[in-house]
């Protein structure tokens, strides 16, 4: 059999040791961020920066978000990295914010949402004035099924359907109320 041998150099400039240290992009981090409670009339600002690390300047981040659903937020990021959050109407929503840096690199972080009812409003069935319908409203109607304005433990509040009793037709008031704060919808 036959063969062959031949040689090949190859020559990289700009790789010197005169020409400083060689730079390799790394994507952005970005930390946590804390989950977020606010009302449905009120819109809050998250400055993203403080969130996020990268071997460039966090100006050169570009910002993206994604609600779901939809419907529960609208979201507003500026060139400075500020994310305007607008509740639209009550309920549950996850955030996922993604910082890309200049060489197309990706991080992502969720952040939930908690909005709840305008401060105008307050839910039907907080009982205890704590702007939430839960449990403590759930057992404070339990103990007062079946009471009339004649009882003295008598609290017209509870009295969802103004009919003038505690009854099963203010506990399916109440049911529906709960469900409505507590799983989002």
């Amino acid at each position: 059999g036959a063969s062959a041998t031949d040689t090949l150099h190859v020559t990289v400039h700009g790789l010197g040791a005169d020409d400083g240290p060689l730079f390799i992009n790394k994507a952005p981090t970005l930390a946590a961020i804390p989950s977020q409670q606010f009302n449905s009339d009120a819109t809050i600002r998250l400055l993203l920066d403080r969130y996020a690390a990268d071997d460039a300047p966090k100006e050169q981040l570009a910002w993206s978000a994604l609600a779901t659903p939809e419907e529960i937020v609208r979201i507003e990021i500026d060139s400075l990295g500020a994310a305007t959050l607008s509740a639209v109407q009550p309920g549950r929503a996850e955030v996922i914010f993604t910082a890309t840096d200049a060489g197309g690199l990706k991080a992502s972080t969720r952040v939930e949402l908690v909005i709840l009812p305008p401060l105008s409003e307050k839910p039907t069935g907080d009982f205890n004035d704590n702007w939430r319908v839960d449990y403590e409203d759930f057992f404070q109607l339990i103990d007062a099924m079946g009471l009339t304005p004649l009882h003295p433990d008598w609290e017209p509040t509870l009295d969802l359907d103004f009919d003038g009793r505690i009854s099963i037709d203010d506990f399916f008031i109440f049911a529906d109320s709960f469900n409505a704060h507590n799983t989002g919808r």
